[in-house]
């Protein structure tokens, strides 16, 4: 959060800033949900005028009846020098 001078815990994605970053996430999500199973998301970004690349971990969390209540987001950044 300090990095991007943003801090989005416990915040909706409708909450980011930026709409096209937004529409991934928003994207990512729905494929857990209609797959139903854990999601690596690997990419980069320019932020900063720095190119940052990115993995990402979404999993479904499920009651015991199947029924996914919430997903676990972990996102780490990490910038590669050039």
């Amino acid at each position: 959060a300090q990095r991007w001078n943003m801090d989005l815990t416990g915040k909706m994605v409708d909450d980011h800033p930026e709409p096209e970053r937004r529409e991934f996430i928003i994207g990512n999500y729905r494929a857990v949900l209609s797959r139903r199973e854990a999601m690596m998301v690997q990419g980069s970004r320019l932020l900063d005028g720095r190119q940052w690349n990115f993995d990402s971990v979404i999993l479904p969390l499920a009651t015991r009846d199947g029924v996914i209540e919430m997903l676990l987001i972990c996102v780490e950044y990490h910038h590669t020098p050039r």
